[in-house]
């Protein structure tokens, strides 16, 4: 499911360039991000998927809210 686009958000742009950076260079397997409520993970998380689907030939991604 894609998310709202976080094109030209420079923060996000840097975030999800690290994440990428990360998830490519074939060390990181698995990313948790957490934090207040309503401040966009689930959104950066549906983005990155976004950026790296290409990269998995399986994909999983699990979304736990904790109320």
């Amino acid at each position: 499911m894609q998310g709202p686009c976080l094109f030209g958000q420079k923060a996000a742009d840097e975030i999800l360039e690290r994440l990428e950076g990360y998830l490519n260079d074939g060390g990181i397997k698995r990313v948790a991000v957490w934090g207040r409520g309503r401040v966009g993970k689930t959104t950066l998380v549906r983005n990155l998927e976004q950026v790296v689907r290409d990269l998995f030939s399986y994909g999983i991604l699990e979304y736990c809210h904790r109320g």
